[in-house]
């Protein structure tokens, strides 16, 4: 069986591949004491995991790096039925939703902003994104601060 997870910061949508039902559930917060990933993980996953059936999993999520991809791999293996993990970057999973195997530019106007080129197969980064605190132009973080400032400024 193969599952499919985006995870973003306040909410996680997952499919069991050749299924209609998309899931959804509270984000995983990888910034957490592995405790609390691994409670959160059982409490989401829990009748799934439990199941006789060998489970792959390709997992989407903000802020990938190595440290986060080996504290993923970590929570997760304590269930005996995964056979294997593959994490991607969040900006991946909307350019395969956006294109599949066609080329195009993606980009994520959420709590955060990102772009990319995707080629058809992988994304090649635009702009390097510098976070909310030194650009985010478009995020929802830069849209509320520009409000904000004006509606205080009294120019709204």
């Amino acid at each position: 069986m193969k599952i499919i997870i985006e995870n973003g910061g306040s909410k996680l949508d997952w499919l069991i591949v050749g299924e209609d039902i998309v899931r959804s559930g509270v984000g995983i917060n990888f910034f957490a004491p592995d405790k609390e990933i691994s409670t959160q993980i059982e409490k989401t996953f829990h009748s799934l995991f439990s199941s006789k059936n060998d489970i792959e999993i390709d997992f989407y999520t903000a802020g990938v790096s190595d440290y986060y991809r080996e504290k993923i791999k970590k929570n997760f293996s304590h269930f005996s039925t995964i056979q294997s993990i593959n994490i991607f970057s969040d900006m991946l999973a909307a350019s395969r939703a956006l294109f599949k195997y066609d080329s195009g530019i993606s980009c994520i106007l959420g709590t955060g902003s990102n772009c990319a080129y995707f080629d058809g197969n992988i994304n090649h980064e635009i702009v390097f994104s510098t976070g909310y605190l030194l650009g985010d132009e478009g995020s929802g973080y830069d849209l509320g601060r520009r409000f904000l400032q004006l509606y205080f400024q009294k120019k709204i």
